[in-house]
């Protein structure tokens, strides 16, 4: 508004001054150069205003930004700590699962072949069925350990574990899953590396539990 309204004020306090014929050339003189520098200041302090203003709107929108950016960079950090807490956590169950719980049902398995050796006749096929029952178990429970703690993605990288996993992944679910790698790193970082084995793994799993046909093996 200071634009158009100082602009126009110049030109008419000059034709007012012009047109006052009482007066002396050098007080009239006098009057539009005072009339001059007063329209001067005016629109001077008029773009000063504006600029500041403009300069204030800058400054808040810059400090949004900054704000915006850190709470992102907050919101990513707290992310990466969640999820490095939850790789923790798996990892601590899959260990868990692998040392104490799968040595376990090993343990069971030996006394239950220990015990088919001595029993009648008629209970055989019942701790047979035991034993193979607690195999499968173990089986289970060794598979779901290394999903949770993929011990091969750590020793051998991730094209081995992730080879293995679906080649197990496909003998489990008697599904066909074919896998093939190109211009993939020998040494990726450890998190790179887990986070695109977790995608494989989301990727299989989860269309796993819908239903689907079971091709021939």
């Amino acid at each position: 508004m200071a634009r158009t309204a100082f602009p126009a004020a110049i030109p008419l306090i000059g034709l007012f001054e012009l047109f006052r014929v009482d007066e002396p050339p050098e007080r009239k003189s006098l009057r539009l150069l005072i009339a001059f520098v007063s329209a001067v200041v005016l629109a001077l302090s008029a773009f000063i205003r504006e600029y500041l203003e403009r300069h204030d709107l800058t400054a808040d929108l810059s400090t949004a930004v900054l704000q915006r950016t850190r709470v992102e960079e907050e919101r990513l950090e707290l992310s990466g700590r969640l999820i490095h807490a939850q790789e923790e956590e798996r990892s601590r169950i899959g260990r868990e699962l692998h040392d104490d719980l799968n040595q376990r049902l090993g343990l069971l398995a030996f006394g239950l072949v220990q015990l088919l050796g001595s029993a009648p006749a008629e209970a055989k096929n019942s701790i047979h069925q035991l034993h193979e029952q607690t195999n499968n178990l173990s089986k289970d429970v060794h598979c779901l350990s290394h999903e949770l703690h993929p011990v091969a993605l750590e020793q051998l990288g991730l094209v081995v574990a992730a080879r293995a996993f679906c080649g197990d992944f496909s003998k489990q679910q008697k599904m066909r899953v074919e896998f093939t790698e190109e211009n993939i790193l020998a040494q990726l970082a450890p998190d790179v590396s887990l986070c695109l084995f977790r995608i494989l793994q989301e990727s299989l799993t989860m269309p796993a539990n819908m239903e689907r046909p079971v091709l021939p093996g």
